[in-house]
C-alpha cells in the first residue's frame, strides 16, 4: 500500500484509490491537455524589478495587486469564478475573478511560489515553492488540507481527471500523491534533474523530460518506463527540455529545448518524428528524418539562449495539424506537423515567454502569446495576423491562462500584478504586426 506523505517504495497507484478513481485509471477518459509552461530566467531570485511606470492603456477588467514581487504563475478554476497566483514574495493567493477580492491567503511557503494550479474540478488548489514546500487547499471551506516538503522542486502538475498530484524533484524523481490522503509513490529518475513533465490525455501515462535531453514515458500504474528517447538533436550539452505539451490524439508530444529546437515524439512507438529548428529563418531547417536515421545528416549548430524555445503548443483540431513554438528572440513559428515544415513565422516585439491555443471550436486556430515586454498578442495561426493586442502589463508576462470557453484571459507578470481580461465583447482592435 501507499506510504503516507513519504517518497520511498511505492506500489500500484490503484491499490488504495477509491472505486471511482480506480475506474478512472482503467477506462478511457475525456481528453484534456494540461499545457506545460516554464519560467524564463529573470536573473537572481532576490532581484527586485525596476520601478514600474503606470500603463498608458489598460484593457484589464480586474487588476490583482496583493503581490509585492513578480508574479510567477497563475491559473483559473474550472468554474471560472476563482483565480490563483503565486509570486517571488513567497505568497500565493486565491481570489475572486470578478472582484479581485482575496479568498485564501496561502501562507506558509519558504521560497518563491513558482507553481499554482486548481485540480480538475476546482475543489482543490495546489501551491508549491522552489524549496519544495507543497500545500493543497480546499476551495469550499478555504482550509489547508495537506502539505509536504520534498526538497527543491522543478515542476508541479495535477492529473487532469483525478485528485492525483505530480511533482518533479531536482534530484530526478517524480512524486505522485493521492490527495487528500497523501498516499505516495515514485517514478524513479536516473540522477538527472527532471525539467518538465505532463500527464498524457489517457490519464495512464506520464511524460517526463530530464536535463540530459532524455524523455521518458512512464506507465503511472506500474511505474515502468515504456519509452526512452533523446530529444533536441545531438547537442545534449545545450539541449535542455524546458517546455512540453501533448496532443489530444494521445500519441504526439512536442518538447521545446534551450538549444532552439522542438522535438516531435510519438509516445506509443518512442520514435522521433522530427527535430524542428526554431532559430531564425536564415539558419532554419527541419530534420526530415528520425535521429536514428542518416548519420551524415546535418544537425542544428550551437546557438545562444535567445533561441531558447520557451513555449510550445499543439492545435487540438484534427483538420489543422499544426504546432506552435515561441522563442526568446521574439519569434512565433507555426509548423505543419504532417509535413514537418514551417507554415509561417511572426516576429513579435518581445521574446515569447508563454503561449496557449484557444480550445473553443469556433476559434481554435487562434493562439494567445505573452512576451518579455508585457505584450499580449492574439494571433491567427492560419495567416499569422494579430487579431487582438492587449495592454496593461509593463514588464514580462510570466504566465497566462485562458478559460475553456475562451471568454477570459488571466495573466501574471514581472510588474508584480495579475490581470483579468474579458474577451467576449469590447476587445480592443489589433495593431499591425510584421
Amino acid at each position: 500500500m501507499f506510504l503516507k506523505d513519504t517518497p520511498p517504495s511505492s506500489p500500484d497507484i490503484t491499490s488504495s484509490m477509491d472505486e471511482e478513481e480506480v475506474e478512472f485509471y482503467e477506462e478511457d477518459v475525456e481528453e484534456r491537455v494540461d499545457s506545460g509552461e516554464e519560467l524564463p530566467d529573470d536573473g537572481e531570485e532576490n532581484d527586485e524589478p525596476d520601478e514600474m511606470s503606470e500603463p498608458t492603456q489598460d484593457d484589464a477588467a480586474v487588476v490583482f495587486e496583493a503581490h509585492t514581487s513578480p508574479v510567477f504563475c497563475c491559473d483559473l478554476s474550472p468554474a471560472g469564478n476563482l483565480a490563483v497566483t503565486g509570486g517571488q514574495d513567497d505568497m500565493a493567493y486565491v481570489w475572486n475573478l470578478q472582484t479581485g477580492q482575496t479568498e485564501i491567503k496561502c501562507e506558509g511557503h519558504k521560497d518563491s511560489v513558482s507553481h499554482a494550479f486548481f485540480n480538475h474540478d476546482g475543489t482543490y488548489v495546489a501551491t508549491a515553492d522552489m524549496s519544495g514546500v507543497i500545500q493543497v487547499w480546499k476551495t469550499s471551506n478555504k482550509t489547508l488540507i495537506w502539505s509536504y516538503t520534498m526538497g527543491d522542486l522543478s515542476w508541479l502538475k495535477w492529473h487532469h481527471g483525478a485528485n492525483v498530484l505530480l511533482a518533479g524533484a531536482v534530484t530526478g524523481e517524480v512524486y505522485v500523491w493521492r490527495i487528500p490522503s497523501g498516499d505516495c509513490k515514485i517514478l524513479q529518475g536516473h540522477g538527472e534533474k527532471n525539467s518538465c513533465g505532463l500527464v498524457m490525455p489517457d490519464g495512464k501515462r506520464a511524460v517526463i523530460c530530464y536535463e540530459d535531453a532524455v524523455l521518458k514515458v512512464f506507465d503511472m500504474r506500474t511505474e515502468t518506463v515504456l519509452q526512452r528517447v533523446e530529444v533536441g538533436g545531438r547537442i545534449s550539452s545545450e539541449s535542455i527540455p524546458i517546455s512540453a505539451t501533448a496532443h489530444t490524439d494521445n500519441n504526439l508530444v512536442l518538447v521545446g529545448a534551450t538549444n532552439g529546437t522542438a522535438t516531435l515524439v510519438n509516445t506509443q512507438s518512442g520514435k522521433i518524428l522530427s527535430v524542428l529548428d526554431c532559430r531564425n529563418s536564415s539558419s532554419a531547417r527541419t530534420s526530415e528524418r528520425s535521429v536514428r536515421g542518416s548519420d551524415d545528416a546535418e544537425e542544428p549548430e550551437s546557438t545562444n539562449s535567445s533561441s531558447s524555445v520557451e513555449a510550445v503548443g499543439l492545435c487540438s483540431n484534427m483538420s489543422m495539424p499544426w504546432a506552435a513554438t515561441g522563442t526568446l528572440d521574439g519569434r512565433l513559428i507555426i509548423w505543419d506537423v504532417s509535413k514537418q515544415v514551417r507554415r509561417l513565422e511572426c516576429q513579435l516585439d518581445g521574446g515569447v515567454t508563454c503561449l496557449q491555443w484557444n480550445e473553443n471550436a469556433t476559434c481554435d486556430s487562434m493562439i494567445w502569446v505573452g512576451c518579455v515586454g508585457g505584450e499580449i498578442y492574439h494571433i491567427d495561426a492560419r495567416d499569422g495576423k494579430t487579431e487582438t493586442r492587449l495592454y496593461g502589463h509593463t514588464d514580462s508576462i510570466l504566465s497566462l491562462c485562458l478559460s475553456k470557453d475562451g471568454s477570459t484571459l488571466l495573466t501574471s507578470a514581472n510588474d508584480c500584478k495579475a490581470r483579468v481580461f474579458r474577451l467576449t465583447e469590447g476587445t480592443p482592435p489589433a495593431e499591425t504586426t510584421t
